[in-house]
């Protein structure tokens, strides 16, 4: 997971600049909502380098991979729209 997030934070300026090339306002801000989701799940998954409270990092855990599934379901359906 850490290897593809490091490549989707290293691409992140480019992706950024083609949406902003070529897509609507719309679609630029749920691609932005998806980034955002992205790297909440990032960091809600760094809190397991601290020991301790893993319940509820499981749960903070769980909610933002549940929040990203949303996001990303609800782009990919629009995009094909």
């Amino acid at each position: 997971m850490q290897t593809s997030l490091s490549l989707s934070y290293s691409w992140e300026y480019v992706y950024k600049s083609w949406v902003n090339r070529y897509w609507t306002q719309k679609q630029k801000e749920e691609f932005i909502s998806v980034f955002i989701a992205i790297k909440a799940v990032d960091y809600a998954s760094n809190a397991f380098n601290d020991s301790g409270n893993e319940q509820e990092k499981s749960k903070a855990f769980r909610n933002e991979l549940d929040i990203l599934h949303k996001k990303a379901n609800r782009w990919l359906i629009e995009s094909i729209r």
